[in-house]
C-alpha cells in the first residue's frame, strides 16, 4: 500500500503566502526606518515610552514579567498604590495574549514595547490584506498596498504607544469578515472568536468593536442579498438571531476578564460620570477632512477632540470614484457613506463621543474609535481602485481636480489657525498642503499609467507600492514618535535598586518584620515601585481607587486624576502606611525621622556619570495593622480641608491620651506666616517658651504649578544645608510641603510661580516629642504578620479592649478576613479607603485572603460559553453520534422485546 507523504516545505509555504508576509513586513520595515531616524534602540539610546507608556504600561509589564518568572499571584500586587487588584490592571492594560511573551523576553520592557508596536503594526497590515483578499477574492499586490495604508495610518502614529489598544486594531478586520460571513454564509466562528479576543485583549476598545459591529450588522441587513426561497424578512430575522447569539457568546468568552474589571471600575473616579445634558459641536466637517492630509500633527495629548483619520491622500481621489463606480451596488455605496458620516459626526458631537468611549469622556487621547473609520475608508478606496480601469479619464481627472481645489480651499480657511503651537513635531501649513498636492499628482500619474499600460501593470503596481510606502513612512517620521526619552536613564539604577531591596529585606527579616513598604523621596514615575520591585503606596492608574484618592487628599498627600502618591507625607502618614524604607539620590525627605542604612554607587547618563542611591530607614514605622478606639471612625473629622487638623484629629481620636503633633503658626495673611505658635484651645502642647528651631510644614490650595517659600530674618535648615528660599513643584496637585527647620521669629512668604493667588494656606510646626508619645500608643497593640504573600496574610494581634484593627490595606470587597478562623465582615474605614477589622478584647489570629470579585462567576461564564461554542461547532457530529447510537441500540431493544414475548 502506498502512503502519500505530506512533507512540509517552508519555501513553498512562503511562496503560497508571500502576499501576507509582504503585508506584514512592509509596515514593520517602515516603522523600523522611523526607529532608525529617531535613534530608538537598537539604533540609538532612545526609547519610545510616551506619556502613560512611560509611567504606566511599562512598569505594569515589569510586574507581569516578575510574576510570570517568580510565580507570584496574578490576582493582586503590592508594588503600587498600597495594594491593587492586578486582574483589573491586566484587563485594562495587560490582557493582550502577546504579553505572555514577557516570560521569554530577554531584555527590558522598554524594548518589549518597541517590539510590540512592530508586531501589532505588521499584524494590522496582514489583517487588512487577508480581509481584502477573502472579501473580494483577489490575491494580488494591491491588497498589500491597502493593508499598509491601514497599518501606517494616523491612528497608529498617534496611539502606537498605547500598545494595549493595538490588538483590537488588527483583530477588527477579522471581526468584520466574520460578521459578513455570519450574515451571508451562516459561518460564525471567525466573528465570535475575533470579537471575544478583542474584548479580552482590551475591554475598553472592545466596547467600540461592539458598537461598530451593531452598526455594520444593520448595514449588512440592508445591502445583503438573502435567499429568496426563505424570504427576505425571515432571512433577516435568522441573521439577527445568529448575530445576537454569537455576540453574546463572544462577550461571554471574555467574562473572566470583564466581570472583575467591571466591579473594580465601580470603585474608580471614572464611575463618577453623567450623561451630557446638551448636544455640543466641536468643529466643522471640513476641519475633519483637513485632518486627512499628510503630516497633520497627531492629536494625542495636546488636543481634546481632534480625530486622527489620515491614512493616505490617495483617498481624496479614490473616495469620489467609489461614489461614481457603477460596478459597486448603489446600496453599498450609500450604506458605507452613511456609516462614514455617522463616524464623522461621532467625532464632532459630544453625546456620540461620550457613548463611543463607554459612556465616559476620554481624558485626552481623543476619538479612540477612529481606526474603525480608517478601516471603512480603506475598504471603500480599495473597491474604487480595483475598478480603476473602468473609469473614464475625465472622471479620474475630475476627482483629482476636485481634491486639489478642496485642499486649496482648506489652506485658505485654516491658514491662520494655530494648529501647531506647543507641539513636539516640526510641521507647517506649507508642508502639509504642498506635500499633499505632490502625492496626489503622483497618484494621478500612477493611476493613469496603471490603467493605460496593461502590459506594464506589474511595474506600475510595484511603483504604487513604492509611492505609498514613501508617503506613509514620511508621514510616520514627521508625526509618529514625536518625543523619545533616554533608555539607559530609565534603567541605569535598576540593578542598584535590586541590591538595596535585598539588603532592606534581610534587615527586615532580622527584625522579624514580614510586611513593610518602601518609597522614593522623588519619583520618576508614580509607579516606581513596579519599576524597581518594592511595595509602595504611590500609583498612577485608571483603575485606581477613588476612595484612596480622596483619603490621600484629606491627609495632605499628593493626588491628581487617577493618581496618588507618597509626596506630601509626614512622619505620621508615612508610618500609617507602614513605610519602613526610603530611597533617595540625595538627602532623605525627613532627616530627623530617618537613619541611613546603606549607599550604593551606579553609573548614570549612559554610563558616563557616577550617581549614588541611598537607602534610609524610618525610625518609627507602624505595622500593617494596629488597634484603635472603636469610636475613631465616627469621631475622626476627615473633611476639614486642612490636612494638619485632620492628622491631629486622628491621633486624638484613635488612642486615649493622644497628643496633637502639629501646632499652628501665626499667619497674618494668606501665604504669609511667622515661626511662632498660634495655639488653639484643643492644642495639647505644653505652653512653654518657643524652641530655637521650628520644623515647618505648609499646605496651600492653589492652581499654580510651583510655589516658592522665602524666609526673612532666618534660614531654612534642612539636611545640613541653609537656604532662604525653597521651591516646590506640581503644587496644583495640592499636597503638604515640608519646608524644614526655621529659626524662631522668622517670617515666611509663600508665592505662586505664575502669579496666581492662593485660595488658602496653612502653616504648622511638627512636634517630634508629641509624635514619639503617640507612636508608642499607636504601636501598643500591633498586628504581627506571620506569613505574607500576594493574596494571603496571616498574623496575630492582642487587643486590650474591644476596638477596630486599623489596616493600611486598601478597601476592596474582594478581600475576605477571618478572625480565629471565623469569617468576619470587612469594616470600611477612612471613608471607605482602607480595611478595618472589628476585634474583641484578647489574643486573636487574623487572616486575610484575596480573590478578585467577579473572577469566579466570570470564569464559570467563560467556561459555559466555551462549552456552548464548542458544542455549536461540533453540533453535526454530536447529532450524528447520538442518532448513530440510537440506530445501533434499536436491534438490541427489538431482540430483547422478542425474548420477553417468548417467555
Amino acid at each position: 500500500m502506498n502512503i502519500k507523504k505530506n512533507n512540509f516545505s517552508f519555501g513553498k509555504w512562503c511562496s503560497d503566502n508571500k502576499l501576507y508576509l509582504l503585508a506584514f513586513f512592509l509596515p514593520v520595515l517602515s516603522m523600523t526606518l522611523v526607529y532608525l531616524f529617531k535613534g530608538v534602540f537598537p539604533f540609538g539610546d532612545e526609547m519610545y515610552l510616551r506619556s502613560d507608556c512611560y509611567h504606566q504600561y511599562t512598569p505594569y509589564l515589569q510586574i507581569l514579567q516578575e510574576k510570570l518568572h517568580n510565580g507570584g499571584s496574578l490576582f493582586y500586587t503590592w508594588e503600587i498604590g498600597a495594594g491593587m487588584n492586578f486582574v483589573a490592571i491586566a484587563a485594562y492594560y495587560l490582557a493582550s495574549p502577546f504579553n505572555l511573551l514577557t516570560i521569554l523576553w530577554p531584555g527590558n520592557m522598554a524594548d518589549f514595547v518597541s517590539f510590540s508596536i512592530l508586531l501589532k503594526m505588521g499584524l494590522s497590515g496582514f489583517a487588512v490584506t487577508y480581509y481584502l483578499t477573502k472579501k473580494f477574492d483577489k490575491k494580488d499586490i494591491s491588497t498589500v498596498i491597502f493593508g499598509m495604508i491601514y497599518a501606517l495610518s494616523a491612528y497608529f502614529a498617534a496611539f502606537s504607544w498605547n500598545i494595549m489598544w493595538l490588538d483590537c486594531m488588527w483583530l477588527m478586520p477579522f471581526m468584520i469578515l466574520g460578521l459578513e460571513r455570519l450574515v451571508t454564509q451562516k459561518r460564525y466562528k471567525m466573528y465570535c472568536i475575533a470579537l471575544a479576543l478583542g474584548i479580552l485583549s482590551n475591554y475598553y476598545i472592545g466596547i467600540m468593536l461592539c458598537i461598530y459591529s451593531v452598526i455594520y450588522f444593520i448595514y449588512l441587513l440592508c445591502v445583503s442579498d438573502f435567499d429568496s426561497n426563505v424570504g427576505a424578512l425571515k432571512s433577516r430575522l435568522l441573521a439577527f438571531k445568529d448575530f445576537a447569539i454569537y455576540s453574546l457568546l463572544g462577550g461571554g468568552l471574555a467574562a473572566s476578564v470583564v466581570l472583575p474589571e467591571y466591579f473594580n471600575m465601580l470603585m474608580t473616579k471614572s464611575a463618577d460620570t453623567s450623561f451630557p445634558k446638551a448636544l455640543e459641536e466641536y468643529f466643522s466637517i471640513l476641519y475633519m477632512l483637513f485632518r486627512s492630509l499628510i503630516c497633520i500633527p497627531v492629536a494625542d495629548l495636546k488636543y481634546p477632540h481632534d480625530p486622527n483619520i489620515y491614512c493616505t491622500v490617495a483617498v481624496f481621489i479614490l473616495i469620489p470614484l467609489f461614489w461614481l463606480c457603477k460596478k459597486i451596488s448603489a446600496k453599498e455605496r450609500i450604506g458605507k457613506t452613511v456609516i462614514a458620516v455617522i463616524m464623522l459626526l461621532s467625532f464632532n458631537f459630544n453625546i456620540p463621543n461620550y457613548i463611543w468611549h463607554g459612556f465616559h469622556f476620554p481624558n485626552s487621547l481623543p476619538c479612540r474609535e477612529s481606526f474603525l473609520y480608517i478601516f471603512l475608508i480603506v475598504t471603500m478606496a480599495y473597491e474604487a481602485f480595483i475598478h480603476i480601469k473602468e473609469f473614464k479619464p475625465a472622471q479620474i481627472v475630475g476627482s483629482t481636480g476636485a481634491s486639489i481645489g478642496l485642499i486649496l480651499v482648506m489652506q485658505e480657511i485654516f491658514k491662520n489657525t494655530q494648529f501647531f503651537s506647543e507641539l513636539d513635531i516640526s510641521t507647517s501649513m506649507t508642508k502639509i498642503v504642498y506635500l499633499s498636492l505632490l502625492f496626489i499628482i503622483l497618484y494621478l500619474i500612477v493611476f493613469f499609467c496603471y490603467r493605460k499600460f496593461t502590459d506594464m501593470k506589474g511595474f506600475f503596481t510595484y511603483l504604487l507600492v513604492l509611492v505609498v510606502f514613501c508617503e506613509l513612512t514620511l508621514n510616520m517620521t514627521v508625526t509618529g514618535i514625536p518625543s523619545t526619552s533616554s533608555r539607559s536613564g530609565y534603567y541605569d539604577a535598576t540593578e542598584t535598586y535590586k541590591q538595596l531591596n535585598d539588603q532592606a529585606k534581610q534587615l527586615a527579616d532580622s527584625e522579624g518584620v514580614h510586611f513593610y513598604r518602601t518609597e522614593g523621596a522623588a519619583h520618576t514615575t508614580r509607579n516606581d515601585g513596579a519599576r524597581f520591585g518594592y511595595n509602595s503606596i504611590s500609583t498612577f492608574s485608571s483603575v485606581a481607587s477613588a476612595a484612596m484618592q480622596d483619603y490621600y487628599n484629606e491627609i495632605g498627600l499628593q493626588t491628581s486624576f487617577n493618581a496618588y502618591s507618597y509626596l506630601g507625607h509626614t512622619p505620621l502618614t508615612a508610618s500609617l502606611f507602614s513605610i519602613k524604607y526610603e530611597f533617595t539620590n540625595d538627602n532623605p525627605s525627613l532627616r530627623d525621622s530617618m537613619t541611613e542604612v546603606t549607599t550604593s554607587n551606579y553609573l548614570g547618563n549612559n554610563g558616563t556619570t557616577s550617581s549614588v542611591l541611598h537607602l534610609y530607614k524610618y525610625n518609627n514605622t507602624l505595622p500593617l495593622g494596629f488597634m484603635m478606639n472603636l469610636s475613631t471612625e465616627a469621631n475622626w473629622n476627615k473633611k476639614t480641608g486642612n490636612p494638619f487638623v485632620t492628622q491631629n484629629n486622628f491621633v486624638i481620636t484613635a488612642v486615649n491620651g493622644g497628643k496633637t503633633i502639629f501646632h499652628q503658626l501665626n499667619s497674618p495673611s494668606v501665604g504669609k506666616f511667622t515661626t511662632e505658635y498660634n495655639f488653639d484651645e484643643y492644642d495639647t502642647v505644653n505652653k512653654i517658651s518657643d524652641s530655637d528651631l521650628y520644623d515647618v510644614y505648609f499646605y496651600c490650595t492653589t492652581a499654580s504649578e510651583t510655589l516658592t517659600a522665602t524666609v526673612s530674618n532666618g534660614k531654612i535648615q534642612e539636611n545640613g544645608t541653609e537656604t532662604t528660599t525653597k521651591t516646590f513643584s506640581s503644587t496644583n496637585q495640592n499636597y503638604i510641603c515640608h519646608l524644614g527647620k526655621i529659626t524662631a521669629g522668622s517670617t515666611v512668604t509663600v508665592t505662586a510661580g505664575d502669579g496666581q493667588t492662593l485660595s488658602a494656606c496653612y502653616a504648622y510646626a511638627f512636634d517630634d516629642a508629641a509624635w514619639q508619645e503617640d507612636y508608642k500608643l499607636l504601636n501598643k497593640n500591633p498586628y504581627v504578620v506571620d506569613t505574607f504573600t500576594d493574596t494571603k496574610i496571616t498574623g496575630k494581634i492582642d487587643a486590650i479592649s474591644q476596638g477596630i484593627m486599623y489596616t493600611s490595606i486598601p478597601y476592596d470587597k474582594s478581600w475576605s478576613v477571618y478572625v480565629d478562623g471565623v469569617k468576619t465582615e470587612l469594616t470600611p474605614i477612612c471613608n471607605g479607603a482602607l480595611i478595618g477589622v472589628f476585634v474583641d478584647a484578647g489574643s486573636h489570629e487574623v487572616t486575610f485572603k484575596y480573590t478578585p470579585r467577579g473572577f469566579v462567576p466570570g470564569i464559570l461564564i467563560t467556561l459555559l460559553c466555551l462549552l456552548i461554542f464548542i458544542g455549536l461547532i461540533f453540533k453535526d457530529r454530536i447529532y450524528g453520534f447520538i442518532t448513530k447510537s440510537k440506530k445501533e441500540s434499536a436491534p438490541e431493544v427489538k431482540k430483547a422485546q422478542n425474548n420477553d414475548s417468548k417467555e
